[in-house]
């Protein structure tokens, strides 16, 4: 995956999305928190950015989900996942927290 030399959040957005919608689920409460985690020689920092979303779909269209994300052209890092039942029905809800890179 690449960093990119902004934060470009409307991209990252898109990104997101689309691993969701590639694989029928859907996704949700989609939240983001920057943070500077490295200071670099010349000034140039490695910053991050948490994200946390929910996508609602079936067991496999939850795989497909991750194997997008394990793809995807941004370099993200996954740190927690959860995988649980909706109540009354047949859907599984995945919820994902991770990171996104960024220079800055």
């Amino acid at each position: 995956g690449a960093i990119p030399e902004n934060i470009q959040l409307g991209l990252l957005v898109r990104s997101l999305e689309q691993t969701t919608l590639q694989t029928q689920a859907s996704i949700s409460a989609l939240q983001f928190k920057p943070q500077i985690i490295e200071e670099r020689a010349g000034g140039v920092s490695i910053s991050e950015i948490q994200f946390t979303f929910n996508s609602e779909g079936g067991f496999q269209t939850h795989l497909n989900t991750l194997e997008k994300l394990n793809k995807t052209q941004r370099t993200i890092r996954i740190d927690r996942m959860t995988l649980s039942t909706i109540e009354g029905g047949s859907n599984l809800l995945l919820s994902v927290e991770g990171k996104a890179f960024y220079l800055k």
